[in-house]
């Protein structure tokens, strides 16, 4: 459901270049939404990492579809485009330690409007939201991940074992969970799978 909606708000706002960041697994199911939903919107898959050879084919395409690794290996030429949209699909930009987290997070500070949808947002920890919020909406949680993490954060000293061994700071629990669940509500619309797709009610037979 969610990739029909962003093809949707695509068409319905008319930019004239969004780039959608997926799996590479999930590159061709793009391609069917567009072809089965949205036959309107211009598309092109970025195939390659030759950027002079898919430069032509994406240039005058109101979407790009491109895989993480990719990203990744031309950001540079990515940010020198002028994107209006760009959607993050699965949101794995959780780890802000990750060139592909530090890759998106550059690219998107340039793009106007940002999107990104995962059917488990936070896996780990409540820490697992400062990345998606940063790349929303960077004035909700700020740019330094030390500071959230300072914030809402139990973090204690491990003592060293011996004189080699330096302390280190260990995330033993977490705080404020609430103030953290406001931030992503304000930035996100969540929903279960139920509400979101409508699901029939499931019946069951034991054969």
């Amino acid at each position: 459901g969610k990739s029909k909606i962003i093809l949707d708000y695509i068409a319905l706002k008319q930019f004239p270049r969004s780039f959608i960041i997926c799996p590479a697994p999930l590159l061709f199911v793009w391609e069917d939404e567009i072809l089965k939903h949205r036959p309107d919107l211009s598309y092109h898959v970025v195939s390659s990492t030759n950027w002079e050879e898919e430069l032509p084919a994406l240039r005058d395409k109101q979407v790009v579809i491109i895989n993480y690794n990719k990203v990744v290996i031309l950001k540079h030429r990515i940010k020198e485009l002028n994107i209006d949209f760009m959607h993050v699909d699965e949101f794995l930009i959780k780890d802000p330690s990750t060139s592909r987290t530090q890759s998106i997070t550059e690219i998107s500070r340039k793009v106007p409007y940002k999107a990104g949808g995962s059917g488990t947002l936070i896996n780990n920890s409540p820490m697992d939201s400062f990345c998606p919020a940063r790349y929303l909406q960077p004035a909700l949680v700020g740019w330094n991940y030390t500071n959230f993490l300072n914030n809402y954060a139990v973090i204690v000293q491990s003592k060293a074992r011996n004189d080699q061994d330096r302390p280190r700071s260990v995330v033993v629990g977490f705080k404020r969970k609430d103030e953290v669940r406001s931030i992503l509500e304000s930035c996100s619309i969540v929903m279960t799978k139920e509400k979101w797709l409508k699901l029939p009610a499931k019946h069951f037979h034991d054969i």
